[in-house]
């Protein structure tokens, strides 16, 4: 009799932890895994705010997970693709791929988008906490840091995830 109650605690607090995160990011299973999208978030940038989105990838019946990163950009002078995208905490971890997705001149600025993708599960601790993402182009390094708001959101997720999938 004593764990009905802890029994209906339980389901109560799961319930409540599910809905705190539907403002934050969707998860579904697909047929090749379980995908994870945390919806954009605010990073401040030297030329200002830029949107950051990411998607963790788990393939069915493996431990393995993957992060993509896209960001939004805008300068008032054509970056193009950086030559390095990397998350960076206590340690550096660099993108194992790289690509710009589209480059348009908006006004007197240029808008860009870029997708980092990383397959080590070392993220998930690399973006809890303090972290920036580094671009590394030619000319310039821009480092991205989340908004006090964007990071709460972040960590939430990442919360989430690391209980979903066992780490």
């Amino acid at each position: 009799m004593r764990l009905i109650p802890l029994i209906f605690a339980l389901l109560i607090t799961a319930a409540a932890s599910a809905q705190s995160t539907k403002n934050i990011m969707l998860k579904r299973l697909t047929p090749e895994g379980m995908v994870y999208f945390i919806k954009p978030l605010i990073y401040k940038g030297e030329t200002g705010k830029v949107e950051v989105d990411f998607t963790f990838f788990q393939p069915k019946d493996t431990d393995s997970l993957r992060l993509t990163i896209n960001a939004t950009l805008e300068d008032k002078t054509i970056k193009g693709t950086p030559e390095t995208f990397a998350l960076q905490s206590s340690t550096t971890l660099p993108s194992d791929s790289l690509s710009l997705l589209y480059l348009e001149r908006e006004g007197n600025q240029w808008q860009s988008r870029l997708s980092g993708i990383w397959d080590t599960p070392a993220t998930l601790d690399a973006l809890s906490g303090d972290h920036q993402l580094v671009l590394r182009y030619p000319s310039a390094t821009i480092t991205l840091t989340p908004r006090n708001k964007a990071r709460k959101r972040l960590d939430v997720a990442l919360t989430t995830i690391r209980y979903e999938v066992g780490r």
